[in-house]
Formats: C-alpha cells, structure tokens, sequence
C-alpha cells in the first residue's frame, strides 16, 4: 500500500475483509492472535523456567550442604599442606567423597577446598581416587574439579563463612565445548561449628539445561507453526502452551524430591511430609508413628560386591517397603541405606509388627548372577501425642534414638522410643 493512500474507513475495511478468501481472511486472523500469544505466554514461560532453575539451585545447595556435614572438619584440619595429603587420615576423608560421587551419577566431581592467600586451595579430590567409578568414555571436562573464579563471584567467600552454601552458576569452556554445569559449595564445620574447609560439588546440569532449551524451543516452534489456523485452533494452543509449560515444572519437581536410584521419596520430601502428617494428627487428634530403618552392615555388601550390587539390593528393600504399604506416599530413602515411614493412624506397637513384616521380606535371600546377598534391618520407632506440641524434628530424633539403640542391640531388630518428655 502506498503511503499516501489514507487510512480505509471502517465500512469500507469491514468490506474488504469479507470479500477475501476464507483461507486468507484465516490465515491473517490465525497470524495476528498467534504473535499476540507468543508475546503473552513469553512472561510466563520465562518465569516457569526460572523457578524451575531457583528450585534445582535450591535443591543441588541441600545435596552439598548434606555432604559437607559427613566430612569431619576437625580431621580435615590436620591436612594443612598437600604433603599431609596422604595417609589414613586423607583416605578415611577422602573414601566419604568417593561413596557418594559412585551413589550420584550426576556429580562429576566432589573435592574440599582452603580459603588461602586470597584463594581456594584443593585439598581432597574424589577424582585422585582409584576406588571412583568413572565413565566409560569420560568427557574432556571431567578431568578436574571447576574452581570458582573469586573476581567474577565476589559473594563466595562471605557466604560461606557465614555458613551458608554457594552456587555458581557459569558455563565453563572444556574440551571446545560449552557445557552448563553448577558448581556448589557448603561449608565444612569442625565440632565447635567453626566454617574449616569448603566442600566443592561439580554438578552436570546438561541435561536440566537441555530439557529447559528443548521445552522453550518447542513451544516457540508450534506457536509459529499454527499461525495460520482458525482461531479456535490459536485458542487451543493457548491451552497446550500451559499444559506443557505445566508438565515441565511438574517434572522438574519430582526430580528434586524423589530418590533417582529406588524412586521413593527422598530427604527433602520426606521433610515436608512429616511436617503435614504432624499437622493432620494434632488436628483429627490421631496417632503417628514414624519408623526409621538402617540396613545392617550394608558396607560390607558394597566393600565385597561392589556398589552395582548395592544398588540392587537399595531397590530391592524399597521394593519390599512398597509392597508393604500402598500407596507408598508415605515411604522415603533419607539416606544412603536408611529409609523412614510415616504411619498415620498407627500406635507404635502395631508399627513392631509391620517392622517384623518388613525385616522378615527383606532378610530373605537375595540371589544375583555374581553374588547371594542375605541383609538384615534395624528399626527405630517413635509416636506422637498428637495432644502435645513435640516438634516434627523432635520426633524423628526420639526414633534415630531408637534405631541406634536396636543397632547397639546387635542389630536385627527393632526398639520403640520413650514417649516425649519421659
């Protein structure tokens, strides 16, 4: 159109629409509301993927927060130069590191650092280990730990002095590739809670990243693709926009609460749970008891087998703990080999007896292609007075104070905890 030409009247604009094609006239329409909802579903999206980011950064903060608190930072004063960087005291240190780097795939590198001379110095390094098991074809980027860079992350140090863990956020350059990575630090403490070391975590958050990428870029391409539809088909995109963007957060937060290896619950959501579950009893005035259970000289299977068998006989307890109790919402692994239930409704003498149900399906011999594998596991039981105000966290300690009695019992068996305040 000829810029001179002045603007059509409304009757006469209304006119030329409706002569056009109906392929046309759908096709211009489609185009226009489709611009007008990728615009509007832009804001949404980014704020999605953000929390979807904040709550991963959240959850990989409590991973390293968790594993600096198994490092003795009293023991690992004693290693105040890297000729200390050997002996029983460096390998006791150093064989904590390496467990969990083979129990989390998804870290790459597990290391404790010194803040010196204005710098952070490695200390142990998983890596250095023969016992780390290690990809078959590593990438170039897994040959050493990503150290902070202290002029681009001002906060690092005063965070963590303060006790407090840190990520760091950048892409780092290795082997010609970009790849995204969070690099965590938490605080190492000794036993007066003085911060000694900081425990560095390399995190592989590529296939995050991807998933993010590959949701965003999807969405933009159908977005432009059903331009040209009718409008009720730009309308239904609408609805598939959300209910995708939706799905990628609702998967993204079963990643962070659900336990990779058995896929029950993990510490953070076990967490949670109990919180709600404290709060249902006191309210409907009903029972609760909470059952913690530690498999029994679960090292010597994975010092003798090796850790893939570990894993197996992990899943195959969660599996028995899942049959027990359906649906198994209430079931969770905290910890390495220990797993917790919650029990509504349940006094602590009836929770005994699906303990001995439980200890009973899980001793029974478990026979692989390279090993027999017969574990036990001890239990700690506590009840909550819904009529008192014992705190969730109170209530899981009188049960840990349980467990490790029966543990000090000679395992194998199961002791229920003193009522609160007794």
């Amino acid at each position: 159109m000829n810029v001179a030409t002045p603007p059509a009247s409304g009757p006469g604009l209304l006119r030329r629409l409706l002569l056009q094609p109906a392929a046309l006239l759908a096709l211009e329409a489609g185009l226009v509301f489709g611009l007008l909802i990728v615009l509007l579903s832009m804001p949404f999206l980014r704020m999605g993927l953000e929390k979807a980011k904040a709550g991963f950064d959240h959850h990989l903060m409590e991973l390293a927060s968790v594993i600096a608190s198994r490092i003795d930072g009293d023991l690992h004063e004693t290693l105040m130069s890297r000729e200390q960087q050997s002996g029983e005291v460096h390998d006791k240190l150093q064989s904590v590191l390496v467990r969990i780097q083979n129990a989390v795939p998804s870290i790459h590198a597990l290391y404790t650092m010194r803040y010196r001379d204005g710098g952070l110095v490695i200390i142990l390094d998983a890596a250095r280990s023969a016992d780390l098991v290690r990809p078959t074809d590593p990438p170039s980027f897994l040959t050493e730990p990503l150290d902070f860079d202290l002029a681009n992350e001002p906060d690092t140090i005063p965070t963590l002095m303060a006790g407090q863990a840190y990520v760091d956020r950048g892409a780092y350059d290795s082997g010609g590739t970009r790849r995204p990575m969070r690099s965590v630090s938490a605080p190492i403490r000794d036993a007066a809670g003085n911060v000694v070391a900081i425990l560095g975590m390399d995190y592989e958050e590529s296939l995050y990243a991807a998933e993010f990428e590959r949701r965003r870029d999807h969405l933009l391409r159908v977005a432009a693709t059903l331009d040209g539809l009718l409008v009720l088909g730009v309308m239904g995109l609408v609805y598939w926009l959300r209910r995708s963007i939706g799905r990628a957060l609702d998967d993204l937060a079963l990643e962070s609460s659900t336990d990779a290896l058995t896929r029950l619950g993990n510490r953070r959501s076990f967490d949670l749970r109990l919180q709600q579950a404290v709060n249902a009893a006191r309210e409907r005035q009903t029972p609760l008891s909470v059952l913690v259970l530690d498999a029994d000289r679960f090292k010597e299977v994975n010092d003798s087998w090796g850790h893939p068998v570990g894993d197996a006989v992990l899943t195959r307890i969660a599996d028995c703990l899942r049959a027990e109790r359906n649906p198994p919402r209430d079931i969770f692994r905290v910890g390495g080999e220990e797993f917790a239930m919650l029990l509504p409704g349940v006094v602590a003498l009836d929770a005994i007896g699906l303990y001995n149900r439980l200890n009973e399906a899980i001793r029974r011999p478990m026979v692989l292609p390279a090993a027999r594998i017969e574990i036990t596991m001890s239990g700690g039981i506590a009840e909550l007075d819904p009529r008192t105000s014992e705190s969730p966290e109170d209530l899981l300690l009188r049960a840990d104070a349980a467990l490790y009695l029966a543990k000090n019992l000679g395992r194998d068996n199961a002791t229920i905890a003193p009522p609160a305040g007794s």
